[in-house]
């Protein structure tokens, strides 16, 4: 049973790097502006990063050994702020730059530029109109 536990626990660390690192790799993707982005950029790491602590933590419980208080301590203070900011990207409140993939800033500024143009655009044609 322990290299069971030790093979979820490699699985789910695979799975965390891959949800960490490919979201910031890619240049476009079809969860963009869309109830999953937060989902995908911050809930799932921190998900997957809590699972892969848990399934290490049963490992070593069931080799006889204790997860060290460190450790935990490392885990839980990068997964909750992460899941916390997740949950807040999910209600809608704007993430920060430095917290977002450099493709998802560009790609929310071009289109707060378009929404700019198309506004002004709208306005002069009342105005034309009138």
């Amino acid at each position: 049973m322990p290299v069971l536990w030790l093979i979820a626990a490699l699985a789910l660390l695979g799975l965390t790097l891959y949800a960490v690192i490919h979201p910031r790799r890619i240049n476009d993707a079809s969860w963009y502006g869309s109830l999953l982005e937060p989902v995908n950029l911050y809930i799932l790491p921190a998900t997957y990063l809590l699972f892969t602590h848990a399934a290490f933590s049963l490992f070593l419980e069931s080799v006889g050994q204790t997860m060290p208080v460190l450790v935990i301590g490392v885990v839980l203070a990068i997964a909750l702020p992460l899941f916390f900011l997740g949950i807040l990207g999910f209600m809608g409140l704007p993430m920060p730059r430095f917290l977002m993939p450099k493709w998802v800033h560009e790609r929310k500024v071009q289109d707060r530029r378009e929404r700019r143009r198309r506004r002004a655009h709208n306005k002069s044609e009342k105005r034309s109109h009138a």
